[in-house]
């Protein structure tokens, strides 16, 4: 199924959040001033989103208000969480080699390997669609600490998962 402004607002009959979708949302040129500031470019279907939804009310990530600090936090949720995992439940990867001792050793490690991973766009409370390739159609995860589960194989596959779980949405137009 397609991320069409229909679907949007065939999803925001369905959704009891305070989220407008398929509302009038960010402009082009705000949606490349964000990409500016953050050094990358974002997937097609992701900037039609952030075009064509209103995130007010705080459920979700606030693209509309952006600031590099909250996105920074968001992103560093996540490298806490695994280092809070390396520290307290043993968790400890085979590419990372030998575990060091030193604390600062054992943080940078977690912290290098992360800046291998795609970038990510947080969408809303520990989701985070894939921003690599810069294409539509990437993966969305939920990510919670090292619990990380494949949550939607796209944005589209997400939305209707997250916010119409029940729906018939997700029955009609099968490929």
């Amino acid at each position: 199924m397609d991320l069409t402004i229909d679907f949007l607002k065939e999803l925001r009959e369905r959704s009891n959040e305070p989220i407008q979708f398929g509302e009038h949302g960010l402009a082009a040129p705000e949606i490349d001033a964000i990409e500016k500031d953050l050094g990358f470019p974002f997937p097609q279907d992701f900037r039609f989103f952030l075009q064509n939804t209103s995130g007010s009310g705080g459920a979700l990530f606030p693209w509309w208000d952006f600031s590099k600090e909250a996105y920074t936090q968001s992103i560093n949720w996540i490298i806490d969480g695994l280092i809070f995992d390396v520290r307290h439940d043993d968790l400890w990867l085979n590419r990372w080699g030998e575990k060091p001792t030193s604390r600062e050793e054992i943080e940078n490690t977690v912290r290098a390997d992360f800046e291998t991973w795609p970038r990510l766009l947080p969408i809303y409370g520990h989701r985070y669609l894939s921003a690599e390739p810069v294409e539509s159609g990437n993966p969305v995860f939920s990510i919670m600490q090292s619990d990380i589960i494949y949550y939607g194989h796209d944005l589209t596959d997400y939305l209707l998962r997250e916010f119409a779980p029940s729906s018939r949405l997700m029955f009609h137009r099968i490929p």
